[in-house]
């Protein structure tokens, strides 16, 4: 019995370090690169991120994600929340905290720009979660 519990919550750790990586990179190089940089290049407070940029933006988001992964797939088993459900609050919640982190790192980023960076982050780990869950039929275990 302890080893079992013992076996998911492994699992468990190393699904939410792996969703972490994926978002903390594919946001970066994608949501940066492809959307927020061609459409803030006016905004004279934004700045792009690489992934041990002098903030650590991409490595924190990698670390804020990957908790909140952790701890709101552990509530879900629980509570048997389907993955949307599970997914969207991941979103909803990392992109609070993000927002939070890069109100404090970027505070002269314009406001309408703060509200794209916002969507573009919640869309990007609610994606991202969503398909490597299925793609590895986590929730289904």
């Amino acid at each position: 019995m302890v080893k079992k519990i013992t076996e998911k919550f492994l699992k468990l750790a190393i699904f939410s370090v792996v969703v972490g990586v994926l978002v903390g990179v594919l946001e970066l190089v994608l949501g940066h690169r492809f959307i927020l940089d061609p459409l803030l290049y006016e905004d004279l407070g934004f700045v792009y991120e690489t992934y041990f940029g002098p903030t650590y933006y991409g490595f924190t988001k990698t670390i804020i994600v990957s908790i909140v992964t952790f701890f709101i797939y552990l509530i879900g088993f629980k509570k048997k929340m389907n993955t949307i459900l599970k997914t969207a609050i991941i979103g909803v919640v990392g992109t609070i905290i993000l927002g939070i982190y890069y109100y404090f790192t970027f505070p002269s980023v314009a406001s309408e720009s703060s509200v794209l960076i916002g969507a573009v982050h919640f869309s990007f780990i609610f994606v991202i979660v969503y398909i490597t869950d299925k793609l590895t039929r986590f929730s289904g275990r």
